[in-house]
């Protein structure tokens, strides 16, 4: 697991994140260049450097330490500079000057880099992240942290001593930055790996202060007894350390969580004992916790007199060490002091100052963040200085070359802040967008939720009536199967059935949203419970994530439950065998953060602006993910209270849902939440819905007598159900989408495709526009069977080339006279072809003119044959641009007739046309035309079929004589 977690949050935000680590990036770019074009300064041999240490340590004063830096400065001395502005830091940072002591790790950290100086660089990494810790800027604290931690490890020397304590250092940092965020798992992680550095050292010391945070983690997560283990390991390690502080801490600890009991003078006692301690010390600031902790028991005992003088006390030692958290605190007790003694406009004025000071350590960020942007100024500007000084006229060149580098990358620094500026105004006017299209969305929605309706209709309604009409001999299994099918579209029918019904209560939500008061902590979590029966049938591990033990908000119960199960049951049924859902739960602000993650196929960009539209379907690798009503209806739930909900995606990576609501609604009136609101939630069906599925229908293809109908429905149970109405007299055939019939249909040439609409991978209206322009099957007719059942949605169906549209849910029976017609109408087609002339007026009036620009085009190729002689199917079809196969499958399934029989006939056809009209063409030259080589087989072929030689059938034509054919 990783320590350090991506930050996520709004785009906005993002893209200010993003801007922030290209500035970054840029800065060291810029810096590498610098320090690539100056000459090495002063480093100093090892006697001289352990000197200069020895001499820095020797310093107790802030001057003299700052007289020896300008020495040093001067003689160009940059080791001496950087250890005297180190040990100025350090000076500072006891005497509780935290922004002082950071101005001079920064000034260390710039000239530690320019020497290379990787111990320096790491120490320093970790001394700024402490000092920033100190003052509450958690997130630049952590930054540091991990930056020594990185380079540490990386570093060649990673196993000396001084490395193993810097890396303790680092870990223990980020520890304590992931407690202030409240990620407590992550926090413990890296405590425990750093306690087990201290371990291997033998550092008692260390090994104190880790305790100490290990039992904070403990009691911030609601488990004293555990915490009380930690904080006395943490005692008995300070006193092997013999450390007084630590030891006072400690006692602090102690006494807090005997505060938290309600034991008031067990607190008082533990307080007092670390005030003692402390006390004794030169330096008082190490009073200041326990001072105001006393303060704070005074004032719940009801001692204001006491109360009173430890709490001026501690106010006093926040102020001179400039603790902001602590000042903050000592206000605000101030503040319920003089609420005790009834001064209102007293009381105000200090909780008013409280505030401000938490205001202030907002302020102190932006001011450590400006410092740091005028250190890098500062850093470039002393090494331009020093380039100046040694370079000569190349190194003059270099200049002039560095600055035009430098120029660039801020033209192309300033070119990026620019887009990512264009692209959140993009992101905005999408937004807009989306929301116009929603209201639109909504508008239809009524008439869209029929579609859903139908399908299950389909089949319950048909197996229904095909039970009631069955004798009494039909085999039990049979009736399992119906029943099984009924059930199954039963509970589909109902799941949409209780969706639109939560949606119409959502959108009329005038005075009927149960709002509660309580904590969600348990309830979102007996959600979860509730959806592991679900994920263990998936074969999909669940993870509940939650970094708060109580959270009290108002809420409505049955909206979160529907909202949480909609989402869960989504994440489970797209992650797929093996994968992962997390559900973490935080408090972001004001308000509550629900994040739901999978390890999914993820959602395409173009379909993410539109999931929570109803109905809406996105493809995603050939797997059809429909939204249904379930994400629009969250939506308008997290709508309702006052919520908004974001979803972000990356495909084969999976999809993450963040829900914010707000923990209080000031306009709304709310009830207590009881163990009855529990046992509202009903989870029934929730498995029945998501477990079962249906075998796929398997083609009958066995009895080669009968014609081949091609089903096209992704829904197993209707496809089932029209084979089974079919299945007597034809052989069936399936396929579960439009790319896969058009495929089997080539393969089949069937005598009828049936075809649903909404499919997966192509829709009905595109099976059939690419029938229609296929030369090879635009001769089949198709029936659409949809639950689209409007007069618009017939119109576009006949139009992309249907002969008949049936309704959902349709009438068996009709379906099977509408399948009958239009074989037996492809029938008799044929048999007019068989029986009447090629090409004439009363054999193609009845074709469509598709089919009879194909038989044309066909006859007029066989005719631009018929002079080269012997006519083959493969020139042909080459010739008609299909295989052999497939022309003779599509010759016999319009005529009724073989390829090589229906060119015969072509060929005699035209030559008693020649016959007819040229009376005085010999017989041969008539044969040589027609393709024939031989004149006598041609007479033989002739009088078979017309019963009479080639110069009979021309005098009896010339005598208008009736001319008996066939």
């Amino acid at each position: 697991m990783s320590l350090y977690p991506f930050p996520t949050g709004k785009i906005i935000h993002t893209c200010n994140y993003i801007g922030y680590i290209l500035f970054c990036v840029c800065s060291n770019i810029l810096l590498l260049l610098a320090v690539s074009c100056v000459s090495k300064p002063t480093i100093g041999h090892d006697s001289e450097r352990s000197e200069v240490d020895s001499l820095a340590l020797s310093y107790n004063e802030p001057d003299s330490l700052i007289r020896r830096i300008d020495l040093y400065r001067h003689s160009n001395n940059v080791y001496g500079e950087m250890v005297m502005h180190r040990a100025l830091a350090h000076l500072y940072g006891n005497k509780s000057k935290y922004i002082e002591s950071i101005d001079e790790l920064n000034r260390c950290l710039v000239l530690a880099e320019s020497i290379e100086d990787t111990a320096t660089i790491v120490s320093t990494f970790n001394d700024l992240g402490a000092s920033l810790r100190y003052l509450g800027v958690t997130g630049q604290s952590a930054e540091f942290y991990y930056r020594a931690l990185t380079l540490v490890e990386l570093w060649s020397k990673f196993d000396s001593e001084f490395a193993k304590k810097q890396r303790v250092i680092s870990l223990s940092g980020i520890g304590n930055a992931q407690l202030t965020l409240g990620n407590y798992l992550r926090a413990e992680e890296a405590f425990r790996s750093a306690l087990s550095g201290e371990e291997n050292m033998q550092n008692p010391s260390g090994q104190a202060v880790i305790y100490a945070d290990l039992g904070l983690i403990k009691e911030k997560e609601g488990q004293p007894d555990s915490a009380f283990y930690y904080y006395e390991r943490s005692l008995d390690n300070n006193r092997k350390a013999k450390s007084k502080l630590g030891i006072s801490l400690c006692y602090n600890h102690f006494g807090r969580l005997a505060e938290q009991k309600g034991d008031l003078d067990a607190a008082l006692r533990y307080y007092y004992r670390s005030y003692y301690i402390m006390s004794e010390e030169t330096e008082r600031g190490g009073t200041m916790e326990s001072s105001l902790a006393m303060g704070r028991v005074y004032l719940k005992r009801g001692d204001i007199v006491n109360a009173r003088k430890y709490i001026d006390e501690g106010l006093s030692l926040a102020q001179s060490t400039r603790s902001w958290k602590m000042m903050s605190e000592a206000c605000l007790l101030q503040s319920s002091y003089e609420e005790l003694k009834g001064q209102a406009q007293s009381a105000l004025d200090w909780y008013k100052q409280s505030n401000a000071f938490k205001d202030s350590m907002t302020n102190e960020r932006t001011k450590i963040f400006v410092q740091k942007i005028r250190q890098e100024y500062v850093k470039n500007r002393n090494e331009q200085e020093l380039e100046n000084l040694r370079s000569n006229y190349s190194q003059v060149k270099k200049d002039t070359k560095a600055y035009l580098t430098w120029g660039i990358m801020a033209g192309l620094f300033a070119l990026m802040c620019i887009g990512f500026l264009l692209y959140t105004l993009r992101v905005r006017t999408r937004s807009q967008a989306m929301m116009r299209h929603m209201e639109k969305v909504r508008t239809d929605f009524f008439t869209n939720i029929t579609h859903e309706f139908r399908t299950p209709l389909t089949v319950m309604l048909g197996l229904g009536k095909q039970i009631s009409e069955q004798s009494d001999e039909v085999d039990a299994k049979e009736y399992r199967r119906i029943g099984t099918m009924i059930v199954r579209q039963g509970n589909s029918l109902l799941g949409l059935v209780n969706q639109l019904l939560d949606i119409a209560r959502v959108e009329s939500a005038i005075g009927r949203e149960d709002w509660r008061t309580g904590d969600v902590v348990p309830f979102v979590s007996m959600i979860v419970e509730n959806c592991e029966g679900l994920a263990h049938i998936k074969n999909v591990t669940l993870a509940y994530v939650t970094a708060e033990r109580e959270l009290q908000m108002d809420f409505v119960p049955d909206y979160l439950n529907k909202i949480l199960l909609n989402l869960l049951t989504n994440a489970v049924k797209y992650s797929g065998e093996g994968g992962k859902v997390i559900i973490q739960m935080g408090k972001h602000g004001d308000k509550l953060q629900l994040e739901v993650s999978d390890t999914g196929r993820g959602i395409p960009e173009k379909d993410v602006p539109h999931i929570f539209d109803a109905f809406y379907t996105a493809t995603n690798c050939g797997v059809e993910m429909s939204t249904g009503v379930g994400l629009a209806m969250v939506r308008q739930m997290i709508s309702a209270m006052k919520g908004s909900i974001e979803v972000a995606s990356e495909l084969g990576k999976g999809t993450t849902f963040t829900i914010y609501l707000p923990l209080k609604q000031s306009d709304r009136s709310s009830t207590p939440l009881d163990d009855e609101v529990y046992q509202q939630q009903n989870m029934e069906g929730l498995l029945s819905q998501h477990s079962e599925t249906a075998d796929s229908p398997t083609d009958d293809l066995a009895d080669i007598s009968k014609p081949v109908v091609l089903v096209m429905e992704d829904n197993r149970d209707v496809a089932a159900y029209i084979g089974m109405q079919l299945s007597k007299r034809y052989r069936i055939a399936y396929a579960a989408n439009g790319k896969e019939g058009l495929t089997r249909a080539e393969e089949l040439m069937p005598d009828l495709i049936i075809s649903d609409l909404m499919m997966p991978l192509m829709d009905g209206y595109e099976v059939c526009r690419m029938v229609r322009k296929s030369p090879v099957l635009n001769h089949i007719p198709i029936i659409i069977v949809s639950a689209k059942s409007t007069d618009a949605d017939k119109l576009k169906g006949l139009e992309a080339g249907a002969d008949a549209y049936l309704f959902k849910p349709f009438n068996a029976d009709e379906l099977q006279v509408l399948a009958s017609n239009l074989i037996e109408q492809r029938k008799s087609l044929r048999l007019r072809y068989a029986e009447g002339s090629v090409q004439s007026e009363s054999s193609t009036n009845s074709l469509k003119p598709y089919e009879r620009d194909f038989l044309n085009k066909f006859v007029d190729v066989v005719y631009s044959q018929m002079p080269k002689g012997n006519i083959d199917a493969e020139s042909l079809a080459s010739t008609m641009c299909m295989s052999s196969s497939q022309l003779r499958r599509k010759i016999f399934a319009m005529t009724g007739e073989k390829l090589t029989a229906y060119v015969l006939r072509i060929r005699l056809k035209h030559a008693q046309k020649l016959l007819e009209t040229h009376g005085d063409l010999p017989v041969a030259d008539v044969a040589s035309q027609c393709g024939f080589d031989d004149a006598a087989y041609f007479s033989r072929i002739f009088k078979n079929i017309y019963q009479m030689t080639p110069s009979q059938y021309r005098r009896q034509s010339n005598l208008n004589l009736p001319i008996v054919k066939e």
